[in-house]
C-alpha cells in the first residue's frame, strides 16, 4: 500500500532531496478517529467475508466472454459484472466509503457504482465468487487507517518539517534577492 515516489519527482513537487514512500491513507480522515471508531473498524475489517456479504447490497451480471475457449466462449454468458453502490450501503462505515470512494475513483461510473469483471474462470459460478473475493479485498484495503506515530517518530517529523521549512526560506529570500538584483536602476 505504499509507493515509491522518485526522487526527481520529489524534487520537482515537494523540493526535498530524498525519495519517501506515499501513503494511500487520506491522514485527514484518519486523524478523525478515534480509538473507539479504530476498533470498530478493526472488528468490522475482521468480520469481512465472502459468505457473509448480502447478496441484496450488490447486483450480478453475466455476459459472454471474450478470449481463448472455442466454441463455449461464444454459447455461454460466463463473464461476471458485480455492481455495488458504495453511498446507499448502510453497513459499510462512513470512513470505509470515503476511503473506498478515494481509492477506487477509476472503477466507479457516473451513476456511484463501483464495478469489478471476472472473466478468469470458464464458469459462471467461479467468476462471480471472483468478483465478491475481489470486492472483500478492496473493502478490507479501504478500512485500513495508519497506526499512530510513537513519540520518536512525531520529534523526527516535526525536526523534518522545521529544517524543511528553514530551507523553504533560505529558497524564497535567494530567490527575491536574484530578482532584485536583476533589476536596472537608472539614475537621472
Amino acid at each position: 500500500m505504499f509507493h515509491l515516489v522518485t526522487i526527481s519527482t520529489f524534487k520537482k513537487f515537494f523540493g526535498l532531496k530524498t525519495a519517501r514512500f506515499i501513503s494511500n491513507f487520506d491522514i485527514s480522515l484518519a486523524q478523525k478517529l478515534t480509538c473507539e471508531d479504530k476498533y470498530n473498524l478493526t472488528k468490522w475489517r475482521d468480520s469481512i467475508s465472502p459468505g457473509k456479504l448480502d447478496p441484496k447490497s450488490y447486483s450480478m451480471t453475466y455476459s459472454r466472454s471474450g478470449g481463448p475457449g472455442g466454441q463455449n466462449v461464444n454459447k455461454l454468458n460466463t463473464k461476471a459484472m458485480l455492481r455495488m453502490s458504495v453511498e446507499n450501503q448502510a453497513w459499510i462505515p462512513d470512513y470505509v466509503k470515503k476511503n473506498f470512494v478515494r481509492l477506487n475513483k477509476a472503477k466507479i461510473n457516473k451513476k456511484g457504482e463501483y464495478i469489478i469483471t471476472s472473466e478468469e474462470s470458464r464458469s459462471q459460478l467461479l467468476n462471480s465468487e471472483d468478483c465478491i473475493k475481489r470486492l472483500c479485498i478492496m473493502l478490507k484495503e479501504a478500512s485500513l487507517f495508519p497506526k499512530d506515530p510513537s513519540l520518536e517518530k512525531r520529534e523526527r517529523i516535526n525536526k523534518l518539517v522545521e529544517i524543511e521549512q528553514k530551507r523553504a526560506k533560505l529558497r524564497k529570500t535567494y530567490h527575491s534577492q536574484l530578482k532584485k538584483s536583476r533589476k536596472f536602476k537608472v539614475d537621472y
